[in-house]
């Protein structure tokens, strides 16, 4: 990503009327191997942050997005990879150490995770993402766990080295109605339950708290099926449900 350098009180700032920006910083292109950084990689997102800052713009960095370095993830034990890891609870204390010194400087609020309850959910529930599990209850829920010691970990570890840093919880936060087709509310409790856990295990150690609000669904399997066929202006190209009131 190229970085517009504006100055600091410039016209352009005041144009695009923005005062904070997030970004990700890529774990695995900072510690391509356990131990080994790429401190021209850290660098980078530094002076990025630094630009930011001078420009008048908050930088707001999120420590993990989605992604694991590939010597977290193992395919032939993947209820052993990125969550699982036994490289995970040895390793990320430090990275986030080593992130969140460098960044220090330039940078006061800092999301440990983004949607970590959507990763979870798309990972062990849907066999969407990576490890591609499906309905691993027991899976998720051990993931579940390395997620939020993770979340407090960084937590603690970010207020150590930044003196009145903010800490930003993101979650992924489809919005289910009720359904004919689920008359317990068993499916539509569920699927809450997957939206707020992860948050309710997170939110005493976070100032801010963010939610990224995508589609509206609901909870019934016909559902599934019907994401293909759905077309139209109240449909995402991926058939997702567009009610932006929500």
């Amino acid at each position: 990503m190229e970085l517009v350098e504006f100055r600091p009180g410039s016209r352009g700032v005041e144009k695009t009327g923005v005062n904070h920006y997030r970004f990700g910083v890529e774990g695995a292109r900072i510690e391509p191997q356990p131990g080994r950084y790429n401190e021209a990689a850290l660098r980078r997102y530094v002076e990025m942050a630094r630009k930011l800052r001078a420009a008048g713009i908050e930088p707001v960095v999120t420590l993990w997005h989605f992604t694991f370095p590939s010597w977290m993830y193992d395919a032939k034990r993947s209820g052993k990879s990125r969550w699982l890891s036994p490289f995970y609870r040895e390793r990320w204390p430090l990275y986030v150490d080593k992130v969140s010194r460098a960044m220090a400087p330039y940078v006061r609020v800092f999301a440990p995770q983004n949607e970590p309850n959507g990763d979870l959910a798309l990972g062990y529930i849907s066999a969407t993402w990576p490890p591609g599990h499906f309905l691993d209850l027991a899976g998720h829920a051990r993931a579940l766990t390395e997620s939020v010691w993770g979340f407090r970990t960084a937590a603690e570890i970010v207020r150590r080295d930044r003196t009145a840093a903010l800490i930003l919880g993101i979650a992924a936060l489809p919005y289910w109605e009720h359904a004919l087709l689920d008359p317990t509310r068993a499916y539509y409790n569920f699927m809450q339950r997957i939206n707020f856990t992860q948050l309710d295990r997170t939110y005493d150690v976070c100032d801010l708290i963010g939610f990224n609000y995508y589609y509206t669904e609901y909870p019934d399997f016909t559902a599934l099926l019907a994401l293909k066929a759905r077309r139209g202006r109240n449909y995402s190209l991926l058939g997702w449900i567009i009610q932006p009131r929500f």
